[in-house]
This record gives structure tokens, sequence and C-alpha cells, in this order.
């Protein structure tokens, strides 16, 4: 799991008190930085998803806002894998 943005530590918090291993959970700043921490955790023939716990008005307009830059940053590991 990767959590990001403003409520990404405490998303991470919950996860671990959850009895999810702290270990299994990265916390970084943007979801720019999220798709790449997933593309190097990911295997070959894994799946990513982008599941929202929550709004992310602090750095999207909207969800569709936040949907299209997830789909940028992955066509962009394209370009550089």
């Amino acid at each position: 799991v990767v959590t990001f943005g403003q409520d990404g530590g405490r998303i991470r918090d919950e996860l671990v008190e959850g009895g999810i291993a702290s270990d299994a959970v990265s916390m970084v700043p943007s979801l720019k930085e999220a798709v790449t921490a997933a593309h190097t955790i990911a295997s070959a023939g894994d799946t990513v998803l982008l599941s929202p716990a929550c709004a992310s008005f602090d750095a999207f307009r909207n969800f569709v806002h936040r949907g299209e830059s997830f789909a940028e940053y992955v066509r962009d590991l394209d370009d550089t894998s």
C-alpha cells in the first residue's frame, strides 16, 4: 500500500493499527511519487490500483483531475522504462 497527500499519514497509521505490517505501507508526498513507488514495488504482471480513501482537494480539482493525473503518470512510466 502506498499512501500520499494530506491524509496519507493518518491512513498509514490506521492500516498499521488494523494489522497491516508497517513495512508493507509506504507514505510519499504526491500521487506522482506514489505511482513511481508502486511501479518500483510491483512485479511483472501485478496490477496497481488507484483506490482513493478520501478526497484529494489538497492536490486536485476533483476526482476526474485525479484520475487523469494518475493515467498521465502511468503513461510517463512507459516513456522512462
